[in-house]
C-alpha cells in the first residue's frame, strides 16, 4: 500500500467532516437548538420541541445530524435521551472556522 494514498484519503475525510460540521452548525434550524442547549446545558427532545416549535420528525433529524458533528452529544437513561453541547468540540470547530476565515 502506498502511504501517500492513505494520507490524501485522511485529509479529504477531515476536510469533509469539517465542512459538514460548519454547514450543520450554521443551518437555520440548528441555531435555535444550539442556542437553547448553550443556555440550559442539557435538554430532552420534548424541551427542544417546546422551545423551538419544530415538528418532531424534523427535530429528530436535525439532532441526529448535529450529533454526527460531535458538537452535540447525547446520553440515555431510564427517563429518556438528553442532549448537550460538547464545549471541547465546539471550541475546536470555532478554531477551524477562524482559520478558514483568514484564508
Amino acid at each position: 500500500m502506498n502511504t501517500w494514498n492513505t494520507i490524501n484519503v485522511g485529509c479529504d475525510t477531515a476536510l469533509s467532516d469539517a465542512i459538514f460540521a460548519l454547514d450543520m452548525l450554521t443551518h437555520p434550524n440548528s441555531i435555535p437548538l444550539l442556542d437553547y442547549l448553550l443556555q440550559h446545558g442539557e435538554a430532552t427532545l420534548l424541551d427542544l420541541m417546546i422551545h423551538t416549535g419544530m415538528d418532531i420528525a424534523l427535530l429528530e433529524r436535525q439532532m441526529e445530524q448535529l450529533c454526527m458533528t460531535k458538537v452535540v452529544s447525547w446520553r440515555h437513561d431510564l427517563y429518556g435521551n438528553y442532549f448537550c453541547i460538547s464545549q471541547k468540540r465546539l471550541q475546536k470547530v470555532q478554531r477551524i472556522a477562524k482559520q478558514l476565515a483568514r484564508l
